[in-house]
């Protein structure tokens, strides 16, 4: 991606002009959290969403995620402390990072 920058004096103020195309700005994160794999249909599921630390309210409940901006870390104990897990993407079986039913909090952003 070539970004173009132009700046334009006028007097004392100057004036900035970007064409072509600049990066995505990031986008906001948010997480299901499931408690079977594979995303299964009649699962229990919590959703998070926002910036910082989360405590989630159903403690080592989660199995599969579907994580929407990202990248996101996952805590095994509360106050985002212990045991992470960095990720960027859905996960349809936390168990194959060894770290089913062992969510307590997330840092999202």
């Amino acid at each position: 991606m070539k970004k173009t920058l132009a700046a334009i004096a006028i007097g004392m103020t100057a004036f900035a002009f970007v064409s072509g195309t600049a990066a995505a700005a990031p986008k906001s994160t948010s997480v299901i959290l499931i408690d079977e794999a594979n995303f299964a249909g009649d699962a229990v599921a919590e959703g998070l969403a926002g910036k910082g630390c989360q405590n989630v309210s159903q403690d080592d409940m989660a199995t599969s995620l579907e994580l929407f901006g990202g990248p996101i870390t996952l805590w095994s104990e509360r106050n985002c402390k212990g045991e992470k897990l960095v990720v960027t993407g859905d996960v349809a079986d936390l168990g194959e990072f060894g770290f089913d039913n062992k969510t307590s909090s997330i840092f999202m952003g």
